[in-house]
């Protein structure tokens, strides 16, 4: 089976023409279209200073955490245990 994946842009009323395709002319297609994934731009990213000011930063702040990476170790030993039960 031949896969092409190719983009174009959504004309008026609804068409779109895709050009030079691989096919016999008459052969039936199955055709799966979906929106084209935006592309992340600067404006997708936060600087260090609005992260610092986020919800996110302190948010385990009232949990009794002394050390992150035996806390953190301590959770992926719960999840696996908890998966191998299931």
């Amino acid at each position: 089976m031949v896969a092409v994946k190719t983009y174009t842009t959504v004309k008026k009323n609804g068409m779109i023409q895709v050009k030079n395709l691989p096919f016999d002319e008459g052969q039936k297609l199955e055709l799966i279209l979906m929106p084209d994934e935006p592309q992340l731009t600067s404006n997708n990213f936060i600087t260090g200073s609005e992260l610092a000011k986020s919800e996110i930063v302190g948010l385990w702040k009232h949990r009794d955490i002394k050390d992150s990476t035996l806390y953190a170790r301590k959770l992926r030993a719960k999840a696996s245990r908890r998966s191998h039960t299931r």
